[in-house]
């Protein structure tokens, strides 16, 4: 898949009907979410949060990722070892 192909899935809706209390808002969740799709490590993410006036941990980011169903794409090849 073509980096602009897998970015402009970044841009799609996000499903958030996952969010089970209103803690965090629904933008900052979307734009976590977004920044580690776009590479951005969940730490990064959280502190980019952060300079937004949102304070989350990176688990916080880590687990919006999973629960939304949501993975960057993997540049580790199958027959790569660990």
């Amino acid at each position: 898949m073509a980096e602009s192909e897998r970015l402009s899935k970044c841009i799609e809706w996000i499903d958030l009907s996952f969010v089970e209390r209103d803690r965090t808002p629904e933008w900052a969740i979307q734009v976590g979410i977004r920044c580690h799709l776009a590479d951005m490590s969940t730490r990064d993410a959280s502190q980019f949060l952060d300079e937004l006036g949102v304070q989350r941990s990176h688990v916080a980011v880590h687990n919006w990722v999973h629960k939304a169903e949501l993975q960057p794409v993997s540049t580790v090849s199958a027959d790569q070892l660990a």
